[in-house]
């Protein structure tokens, strides 16, 4: 009877194992570095793994300027200003405001559907920036 209430136990725990997203509690950790140019404003793609449904963003100090990001959902060819709805309205360039970094913000809604990521300055920056982008 312990040997079949064991194997239960077991089948219980793979089917479980089985609905976990393959990152629950551990998120993806990726860094996007603007490279210094005066007119680069956009980081290099990066690319979202499939479990990944959320995302957020640390902003490293940077001059002051906006920070949002672009999308593309064919595999990194097109790229789109990534907006969201958060008023049930308006369009909202998914972001937060002009400022000189330091903070991290988290990005409303589900970007499961984007294959690829890019992080976008408002400005030219004059050294290098690493943002890292925390997906899970």
């Amino acid at each position: 009877m312990k040997k079949y209430a064991l194997l239960f136990l077991a089948v219980l725990l793979l089917a479980a194992g089985a609905v976990i997203p393959a990152l629950a509690g551990n998120p993806s950790v990726a860094t996007a570095t603007l490279a210094y140019a005066t007119d680069n404003t956009v980081t290099p793609a990066v690319a979202i793994p499939k479990a990944v449904t959320h995302l957020a963003v640390y902003v490293p100090t940077i001059e002051s300027s906006t920070v949002y990001l672009q999308v593309s959902g064919d595999g990194g060819t097109t790229y789109a200003d990534y907006r969201s709805t958060p008023n049930g309205t308006n369009m909202i360039l998914t972001g937060p405001a002009a400022g000189t970094g330091g903070y991290t913000f988290d990005v409303p809604g589900g970007i499961g559907a984007f294959t690829h990521v890019k992080v976008k300055c408002g400005t030219g920056q004059t050294a290098d920036r690493a943002f890292k982008l925390f997906m899970w």
